[in-house]
């Protein structure tokens, strides 16, 4: 965003029919790395509270996350590490 230039909002979706196989985490962390790799330094997403798998997913690409809820939506932002 213009507030933040080295944030980006990132959305991962994947089928009903390969989720629980591991393709958002591998997904979620090829963005994380092209993501450092072109310097971005967090990623940003909104996500309702009772979205588990979009928590947990979110937590697999970043070890700290910072959450804030309002009006009934979780907006979370991931610093990122950088790629190794």
């Amino acid at each position: 965003s213009a507030e933040h230039p080295g944030d980006a909002e990132i959305a991962i979706v994947i089928a009903d029919d390969l989720q629980g196989r591991g393709v958002g985490t591998e997904l979620g962390r090829e963005l994380a790395d092209a993501a450092v790799a072109r310097g971005i330094e967090r990623f940003t997403a909104s996500m309702l509270p009772e979205n588990t798998a979009a928590h947990r997913l979110f937590a697999k690409i970043s070890s700290h996350l910072e959450l804030t809820r309002a009006h009934g939506v979780d907006e979370l932002v991931a610093p990122l590490a950088a790629a190794a």
